[in-house]
Parts: C-alpha cells; sequence; structure tokens
C-alpha cells in the first residue's frame, strides 16, 4: 500500500444490497484490513457501515447512512473509533 508507507495490507470487504420496493434501497457493509508493520506488530481496521437509498422521482434521490471504523494495533495512543453518519440529496437528469 503505497498510500501507508509501503505496508503490505490484506482486506477482505463484503456488502449486501437490498430492493425494499420500487423506489429504495438498503446497503450493509463489513470490512477488515491487517497492515503488517513489522514481526508481531499490526494495525487492525475494522468496517462497518448501512445505508439507505430513495429514488424520489427519476431525477431526485435521497441517501442517508451511517459508518463505524475501529484501528487496533500494538502501539500506544495509535487506537481510534470513528462514528460518520451522512446524508445527501441527489438532482439530476
Amino acid at each position: 500500500s503505497f498510500t501507508s508507507n509501503y505496508l503490505i495490507t490484506d482486506s477482505i470487504d463484503g456488502s449486501v444490497v437490498q430492493q425494499l420496493g420500487d423506489d429504495v434501497t438498503a446497503t450493509a457493509r463489513v470490512g477488515y484490513a491487517r497492515s503488517h508493520v513489522s514481526p508481531g506488530e499490526n494495525l487492525n481496521r475494522f468496517r462497518t457501515g448501512v445505508g439507505l437509498a430513495w429514488q424520489v422521482r427519476r431525477w431526485l434521490s435521497v441517501n442517508a447512512g451511517y459508518d463505524f471504523e475501529r484501528l487496533s494495533s500494538e502501539f500506544p495512543f495509535d487506537d481510534y473509533e470513528v462514528h460518520t453518519v451522512q446524508a445527501s440529496l441527489g438532482v439530476g437528469f
């Protein structure tokens, strides 16, 4: 991973999308990444999230979602948790 100082990173991501009626779509996501820093020292990142999209009209959509991410490592003071809530309005033809 050149964006992480050339750490070797293994990751897996998965998602499930469910159509709820004609106009609403729900999404669930989960992911895990492990970056090998040095022998016996790794950065472990767990991600999960959900989203909901509503196609109000052909040209108008509303989206909302929640994401959670946790980083854990063997390094003191590097661990963190992030909670993100997002909403968007799409207009277009």
